[in-house]
C-alpha cells in the first residue's frame, strides 16, 4: 500500500490549520500584576535621656524640668510660719497669696521644656522664657521675706519650707535659663577655619 505524497499524515497538523488559542479569561487565570509595596511610616519620635544630655542646650531645658518641679512643690507648700506661744501656731500655704503666680509659672516652665526637648526647633525663645519666670518667681520669694520681716509683736513669723523651695527654684530656672542661652549662641557661632600649615 502506498501513501500519497499530496495527502499529510495523521500525525502532522496540516499547515493550514489554526492553532488553537489559549485564552487567560476563559481558563480562569489571573494575569499577574505588580504588587504595590507597602509605604513607609515614619516611626515616632523617642525620647532618648543620653543624647539628651549629650546637647549642651537640651541638657540645661532638662534640668529646667525639674526646678519647675520644686517650685510647683513649693508654690503648694507652707510659705509663712505664725507662731503665738501659747496659743498656738498656724501657717500660710502660697496658694493662699502670691504662690498662685508661681504654680502658674512653675507649670508653664515644665510644660514648655517638654515641648523643647520632645519637638526640636520648637519654642527658640525658651531660654529667654526660662530667665524671665526664675526672675519673676525670685523677685515674689523676696518680696514674701520683706513682709515677713516687718511682722511682729506678740507673734513669732518665719518663713516655711515652701517659700525656700520656690527661692531656690526661682533662682534655678533663671541660672538654667541664662545656660542654654550661652550655650545655644555658642551652638550657632561660626567655627574658625584651621590655620594652614
Amino acid at each position: 500500500m502506498t501513501m500519497d505524497p499530496h495527502v499529510p499524515a495523521a500525525s502532522e497538523p496540516a499547515a493550514s490549520e489554526p492553532q488553537p488559542v489559549v485564552s487567560t479569561e476563559s481558563s480562569g487565570q489571573i494575569p499577574a500584576t505588580a504588587t504595590p509595596q507597602p509605604t513607609a511610616v515614619p516611626a515616632a519620635p523617642v525620647f532618648d535621656m543620653t543624647s539628651t544630655l549629650a546637647d549642651p542646650v537640651k541638657k540645661w531645658i532638662a534640668y529646667s524640668v525639674i526646678a519647675g518641679v520644686v517650685a510647683l512643690i513649693g508654690s503648694l507648700g507652707p510659705w509663712v510660719v505664725v507662731s503665738a506661744g501659747i496659743f498656738g501656731g498656724v501657717s500660710v500655704n502660697g496658694t493662699q497669696g502670691d504662690g498662685v503666680i508661681t504654680l502658674f509659672l512653675a507649670l508653664l516652665t515644665i510644660a514648655a521644656a517638654i515641648v523643647y526637648l520632645l519637638k526640636p526647633g520648637k519654642l527658640s525663645w525658651l531660654p529667654w522664657g526660662l530667665i524671665g519666670a526664675g526672675a519673676v518667681t525670685t523677685l515674689i520669694a523676696i518680696i514674701t521675706f520683706s513682709k515677713m520681716s516687718s511682722l511682729g509683736g506678740m507673734m513669732s513669723v518665719g518663713a516655711g519650707w515652701g517659700l525656700f523651695a520656690v527661692l531656690l527654684a526661682g533662682l534655678a530656672t533663671a541660672g538654667l535659663g541664662a545656660l542654654a542661652m550661652m550655650a545655644s549662641r555658642a551652638a550657632k557661632a561660626p567655627t574658625a577655619p584651621p590655620a594652614a600649615g
